[in-house]
């Protein structure tokens, strides 16, 4: 019998891992979706920064790097910087052309969508300090003091009408996680990424909310989704790398194309820009190639989101895990402290608490960051190997290695075959990383 079950986005995982007996999964990316349907809203990625911004940063000492975690922690006590981001965004800042989303896009920019990582309560503020610097704007908060995942689209396009009746320039939608999905208006030309990071298919789901084909707030029929990612730091863009390698990688695997290859196919049907001197310039296949040929900016978008529960069996392991032979002494005794809570949980017969389960987070988390690192020795210690877990199984039947290995990360080979086998590793990343390491080895420059 065949059943066929059509998904999209994170769903697909979903039912993929809770089917236990899928005979196969077909998985579409979305730039296979732009080279063949005539009629899809195209992507453009834009890679901003708002290293001018910096000094508006109330709360931060000058000496410490500000972050969006920070800036939305205390909207009150940014309120200079939040005004001045949100009169940039809609052109109201002439001074700051390098964040105007109708400058970058050469397109009226009347309603978008800001992603932020804030709480209920700083989502508020978000709103009140943005109607006061936007006034000719109708401002949406999208969280459950306001409505519901039910209601939100309903919500959302009365309020558009609303705006549209009211004279207003546009709209502005505020969200953290509702709207992430099922929830499609068409007026929406772009989103706006304002957190520092996020699981990979989280915000695939987040920016695809521009994607939604029919016509803009002013009436014209919508051809691209503009994707903006806004970062304190010049020379880092992390979200849209790990949006674009995770396609590349799916491309890769369902056309059954080499890595280079499939950055070719994604690059040719999107765009990519990069904001130099408040110009968006756009980013030529050679440069994604250089920037994907640098183990060092794969590793940067390598680590993957954990599920605690299922990792809860390995956790002794993943405790021991080591970056080049090193262990805080700080982190071993927080481990210890959160195993202990936990061993003493399951002896009672009950669950995690939500602060056990943040600390057992924090260990899975630097684990697989330590892991990954490996992944620019693993080659060199096997010798040979075409993929991360070929070159872990070469390593692990070398006893010399083996131990070598061991002494490195703190777990054994085998263990680290067991973690793939767990999918806790961002796998196909580590198999370029091998690549990469494997290229330079037989680089006549080497």
């Amino acid at each position: 019998m065949l059943i066929k079950v059509f998904a999209s986005g994170t769903n697909v995982q979903r039912l993929a891992k809770g089917s236990g007996r899928a005979d196969g999964i077909i998985y579409t990316a979305y730039s296979q979706l732009e080279q063949t349907e005539d009629s899809i809203v195209k992507r453009k990625f834009y890679m901003l920064e708002v290293d001018s911004l910096k000094k508006d940063v109330e709360e931060l000492d000058e000496k410490v790097q500000p972050s969006w975690t920070k800036i939305w922690g205390k909207p009150n006590g940014n309120k200079a910087f939040i005004n001045k981001l949100f009169l940039s965004l809609t052109g109201e800042e002439p001074l700051r052309q390098e964040i105007n989303l109708s400058n970058l896009t050469g397109d009226s920019i009347d309603c978008f969508m800001m992603l932020v990582s804030a709480n209920k309560r700083e989502m508020k503020q978000i709103k009140d300090i943005a109607e006061r610097a936007v006034p000719n704007y109708h401002i949406k908060v999208l969280n459950g003091d306001y409505t519901s995942n039910k209601q939100a689209q309903y919500e959302t396009t009365k309020e558009i009408n609303e705006a549209r009746i009211a004279g207003k320039d546009g709209v502005i939608i505020i969200a953290n996680q509702m709207g992430s999905r099922s929830y499609s208006i068409p007026e929406i030309q772009a989103t706006v990424i304002t957190y520092d990071r996020g699981g990979v298919d989280a915000t695939v789901q987040k920016v695809s909310r521009c994607l939604t084909p029919g016509k803009t707030y002013s009436g014209e029929h919508k051809e691209t989704g503009h994707i903006f990612d806004m970062s304190f730091d010049p020379n880092r863009s992390e979200n849209v790398e790990r949006l674009l390698v995770d396609e590349i990688i799916q491309v890769s695997k369902s056309e059954d194309m080499d890595f280079p290859t499939a950055t070719s196919y994604v690059l040719s049907s999107i765009d990519c820009f990069k904001v130099r001197y408040g110009t968006a310039v756009e980013v030529t296949e050679e440069d994604m190639f250089t920037l994907l040929g640098d183990n060092d900016n794969l590793l940067r978008v390598a680590d993957v989101t954990v599920d605690v529960d299922s990792a809860l069996d390995l956790i002794d392991d993943l405790a021991n895990v080591k970056a080049a032979g090193k262990q805080d002494k700080k982190t071993r005794e927080a481990v210890n402290s959160a195993k202990n809570k936990i061993r003493e949980g399951e002896q009672k017969g009950t669950a995690p608490t939500d602060s056990e389960k943040r600390e057992l987070e924090k260990i899975i988390n630097n684990a697989v960051r330590a892991l990954n690192m490996s992944a620019t020795s693993v080659f060199n210690l096997a010798g040979t190997g075409d993929t991360y877990c070929e070159c872990i199984d070469i390593i692990s039947q070398d006893t010399e290695d083996a131990q070598e290995f061991e002494d490195l990360f703190g777990v054994s080979p085998t263990i680290v075959k067991v973690i793939l086998d767990r999918e806790l590793l961002n796998e196909p990343i580590l198999d370029v990383i091998v690549q990469n390491s494997k290229n330079v080895v037989d680089s006549p420059f080497f």
